[in-house]
């Protein structure tokens, strides 16, 4: 929690800071050091309730948390100027498919994986909007809900997966895997 107020903080003042600056004197944000807080911190919040759950009621009913409950985790630092998403292209929950502005980015990181490339956070900027993105590889403890159904998904949970999900794209991943991937908007001030 100390987490989210800091970045929050952090990121009133660097938009307060410019926005009241005249141009010549504007202090340009670092987005790539902010998105990186951001999504750190968004991953945080989402992974420490879905756990929290997981400890709670079991694997079965944390689909349901998570079907209920995942997108406001994930937009929980939103503000009038910063937007939080996640994306991919198999995805789970139809609100998270990739968008037309997102194509660029994720192929090139199915690019650089495919060749066994690092994959970055990268940012694109147009006169209205800085978009950061941060790529999503699936972690071990997420394997239970989006790993080979049967070998890392047992069957139970699949059908509730399936239930709670129809047309479920997200099954069939392994540790490592490019999931996802972070996009933060940045919408910038008018002058």
């Amino acid at each position: 929690m100390k987490a989210i107020h800091a970045i929050t903080g952090f990121i009133c003042i660097m938009v307060a800071g410019c926005a009241s600056q005249p141009e010549s004197e504007t202090v340009k944000p670092d987005y790539l050091k902010l998105g990186d807080s951001i999504a750190a911190a968004s991953f945080d919040n989402l992974r420490t309730a879905l756990q929290a759950s997981v400890a709670k009621d079991g694997p079965e009913k944390s689909i349901g948390f998570c079907h209920d409950n995942a997108m406001a985790l994930t937009g929980k630092l939103d503000s009038d100027s910063i937007h939080v998403y996640r994306v991919a292209e198999r995805y789970r929950n139809p609100a998270n498919q990739l968008k037309p502005g997102d194509q660029v980015a994720w192929q090139q990181y199915v690019t650089a994986k495919s060749k066994g490339d690092s994959i970055f956070s990268t940012i694109t900027e147009s006169d209205s909007a800085v978009d950061y993105y941060k790529p999503i590889l699936l972690q071990p403890m997420c394997a239970t809900c989006h790993g080979q159904p049967i070998t890392n998904i047992p069957e139970s949970l699949v059908r509730v997966i399936d239930s709670v999900y129809p047309g479920d794209l997200a099954k069939g991943f392994a540790p490592g895997d490019l999931r996802g991937m972070w996009h933060i908007r940045f919408i910038k001030p008018k002058s």
